[in-house]
């Protein structure tokens, strides 16, 4: 995914990543950052979503079990299970964490604390992130609101979330 964002020659880079693709983010950022100056992507800003940079309970509790185990895949080594990077290396992010617990995981698992039903607000947490905003929404249905995609846009414009 690198080689194909950086064929795109552009000035400026913005990423987004949405639960397991905020991590894939945060491994291709470090994966960036090894790389020669002259072939890093250009400067831009971050967006997380709902992405549990610190680890997921839910993953956690699926992994004990042998018989949902497989579902989890690769994304237990260095992503769901912890141990995520989390450096942004000079970028500017921001973390959106939902606060709906609606959904299948919600009903099967109960999560303590502000989540959206398969993710905690503190499993978002970066603590090197310019802004954090909660929205009330859950971990699937905030992709498909237009309140995330407004603030996702005014993040990767000004730097900031803007508070309504």
């Amino acid at each position: 995914m690198l080689q194909q964002i950086r064929s795109l020659e552009a000035n400026t880079v913005h990423l987004l990543g949405h639960s397991l693709g905020g991590i894939v983010v945060m491994h291709m950022l470090q994966q960036n950052s090894e790389l020669p100056p002259t072939q890093q992507l250009p400067e831009g800003r971050v967006v997380l979503m709902a992405a549990p940079v610190q680890g997921s309970q839910l993953a956690r509790w699926m992994f004990a079990k042998r018989w949902l185990k497989p579902l989890l895949g690769n994304s237990v080594h260095q992503g769901v299970l912890g141990q995520a990077p989390l450096d942004l290396l000079g970028r500017t992010a921001g973390v959106i964490h939902g606060s709906s617990r609606t959904g299948l995981a919600a009903m099967l698992f109960r999560l303590p604390g502000v989540n959206d039903g398969v993710v905690t607000e503190s499993e978002t947490v970066l603590n090197d992130a310019s802004d954090t905003i909660c929205i009330p929404h859950s971990h699937a249905l905030m992709l498909f609101s237009t309140e995330s995609v407004d603030k996702v846009a005014a993040f990767l414009q000004h730097g900031r979330f803007v508070r309504t």
